[in-house]
């Protein structure tokens, strides 16, 4: 081969490994700029103006829940969710995982599933007019918010630091940051597509006062020490049981029915399994027979003289 061959052969070489290289910090810049459009669109939600007499007036929690800003927000925090999980595989298939892309990850976590999902949060429950029984005070609405923000950036920083590079990640210590966003997310979804169904039930009022349940509740989950179970790897990695693969057909079917609903349901049952596992956990140790301890120590033989 001559060496014009060799040269032109090198450096396409060096340019599909510099495309290796900038792609996973690619994919997770997609998924801060989703995370910075969510927010932008959260900012942009807004209450109708009032109506006209005789016109009757807007429900203003009817509004802000069918906002169009509602539905873009939440889209957009699931596509960073996809980001999300490419650039960890196309990192480890390429072989170009780094401590640089490991901090890069994490900063584009705190600003979509921290940042994104407690400012919709705090948006909603501001825009809520003053009044009983569905105001909450705005110090309170601030406060909360902040909380869920303050406990995925501390669910993030514990993730790096006591994390491996060459951890299999089969397990989670704390709710994953993008499992809390999801719940918001969904929720919101649900919301914003049953709004009309929820106004004749008059359960609307209701939702104001589940968020600020909601929003602490996921943060706490996030910094405890409850085990939740890494999805994708226990999909892909290993054999599974005849009857996870029917609970999988299943599960599909009723997605392909009721896709938001099931998004919903799927999102808030992974958040409870890991407060729910521990309490099995604690139960099956309290009920353990004692034998299985061994029998209590009894007095030492007495030596025979």
């Amino acid at each position: 081969m001559s060496a014009k061959g060799t040269s032109a052969r090198s450096r396409r070489l060096r340019t599909r490994r510099a495309v290796a290289a900038m792609l996973p910090n690619l994919l997770t810049l997609g998924n801060a700029a989703c995370g910075f459009g969510a927010i932008v669109h959260v900012g942009g939600i807004a209450l109708p103006p009032p109506a006209v007499p005789p016109a009757p007036p807007p429900d203003p929690i009817h509004a802000i829940l069918t906002h169009p800003n509602v539905w873009t927000a939440c889209t957009l925090i699931f596509i960073a969710m996809v980001f999300d999980v490419l650039d960890g595989r196309v990192a480890r298939l390429t072989r170009q995982t780094s401590d640089l892309g490991a901090q890069l990850d994490s900063l584009a976590d705190a600003i979509t599933f921290g940042v994104a999902p407690a400012f919709l949060v705090w948006k909603v429950m501001w825009l809520v007019p003053a009044g009983p029984p569905v105001h909450v005070g705005s110090r309170l609405t601030w406060a909360l918010s902040l909380l869920y923000m303050g406990c995925a950036v501390l669910r993030l920083a514990r993730f790096n630091v006591e994390t491996a590079p060459d951890d299999r990640h089969d397990m989670f210590r704390g709710l994953p940051t993008p499992g809390a966003a999801g719940v918001v997310a969904s929720l919101f979804l649900l919301f914003h597509e049953a709004a009309g169904t929820l106004r004749d039930w008059n359960l609307l009022p209701v939702l104001v006062w589940l968020l600020p349940a909601l929003v602490p509740a996921l943060g706490l989950l996030m910094v405890s020490s409850f085990p939740y179970l890494h999805l994708l790897t226990w999909v892909f990695r290993g054999k599974k049981p005849f009857t996870s693969l029917v609970g999988l057909v299943f599960a599909i079917l009723i997605a392909v029915q009721e896709p938001t609903l099931a998004l919903a349901a799927g999102f808030v049952s992974y958040a409870a399994t890991g407060p729910l596992t521990a309490a099995w956990r604690w139960l099956r140790a309290r009920r353990a027979p004692a034998s299985a301890v061994g029998p209590a120590p009894g007095p030492a033989p007495v030596p025979q003289v």
